[in-house]
């Protein structure tokens, strides 16, 4: 994301946007865009106006810059990125002061919107991500059992969160599901892993890296579970909304499930150490019943609060009120 100061938007293409029709209802996606949106108040006052806040980009800019420090630099990142923390606010602050509406993807983004700007609260609305498209025509596979676990986990490779639980994956769960189950194996799959990273996983046994996937469809058919143990980070969990979709049971952390309605116990095994992450496989290799119930419950929720279909009425419904008031 792109950080700007407020005094340095400037109002792009002016002359360009008077030449245009004047439109029921302006959507900018992400405060990024915020020149474009000033521009677009000043050409067509009046005009409702929407934020699509994709994520509260300060928030997730703070634990980014966290993430990709050392671990023992992190207590100091609020003076060494302080200005570039308070730019990022700044920012958000604006949008959620100008907007006639903002569209947020969970209950926990809503909180901390309220944090920055609480008088816009009644202009808040929480529209959830949706799974893929590639998931829609997904279906959970079978209950199946499986005596040498087959593990995945997929991320985006070049964010800083999703390269620490690649790494903890590899040198301290797997080793730890190994003990018990000395053939687990590990896929970690997603785009743009560096010659570091690279490096640092092919030094483990029993562990495949699938560097930038054509799709991930055939990696979720083939994993016995996927285990999601990041400890920060931010972003739509769109890994979770896959595993849901395709039936791969689900061993998690509270913050990778973060923002989304599973239930732990019903959608996923709750897991924040290794030795939980073990004891969980373990339970989802004795118990069939917990399988099933989790592939059961995982799809039902899915297809019903994060479908195309579901977000498509949502969205529908609140331009609708939006419109109806203005």
């Amino acid at each position: 994301m792109a950080v700007y100061q407020p005094e340095e938007i400037r109002q792009p293409l002016p002359e360009t946007l008077a030449r245009l029709p004047r439109p029921d209802l302006v959507v900018i996606e992400g405060v990024a865009l915020m020149a474009q949106a000033l521009a677009c108040r000043a050409a067509w006052p009046g005009v409702p106006l929407v934020f699509d806040f994709h994520n509260v980009e300060s928030n997730l800019l703070r634990q980014i810059d966290r993430a990709r420090l050392p671990a023992l630099l992190r207590p100091l990142a609020g003076v060494l990125f302080r200005r570039r923390w308070q730019a990022a606010e700044e920012l958000d602050r604006q949008a959620l002061e100008m907007a006639d509406r903002v569209w947020l993807c969970s209950e926990d983004d809503r909180a901390l919107a309220l944090e920055l700007c609480p008088e816009a609260a009644p202009r808040l609305s929480v529209l959830p991500n949706t799974m893929p498209q590639w998931c829609e025509g997904a279906t959970p596979r079978d209950t199946r059992a499986f005596s040498a676990p087959e593990v995945l986990f997929v991320g985006h490779l070049g964010y800083a969160p999703n390269k620490h639980a690649a790494r903890r994956l590899a040198a301290d769960i797997l080793p730890a599901l190994r003990r018990d189950f000395p053939e687990a194996r590990l896929t970690i799959a997603g785009r743009s892993p560096n010659r570091r990273l690279r490096r640092d996983l092919a030094r483990h046994d029993n562990v495949t890296l699938v560097a930038d996937p054509a799709e991930v469809a055939p990696l979720y058919d083939r994993a016995d579970l996927t285990i999601l143990p990041l400890t920060e980070g931010g972003g739509s969990r769109i890994k979770v909304l896959e595993a849901l979709a395709t039936g791969c049971p689900i061993v998690a952390s509270a913050k990778a499930v973060e923002g989304l309605a599973l239930e732990p116990g019903r959608h996923y095994l709750p897991a924040e150490s290794a030795a939980e992450a073990a004891s969980a496989t373990a339970r989802l290799m004795r118990e069939p019943e917990t399988r099933a119930q989790l592939i059961a419950e995982g799809a039902q929720l899915v297809r019903a609060r994060y479908s195309q279909a579901t977000i498509d009425r949502l969205v529908t419904e609140d331009i609708a009120r939006l419109l109806s008031n203005t």
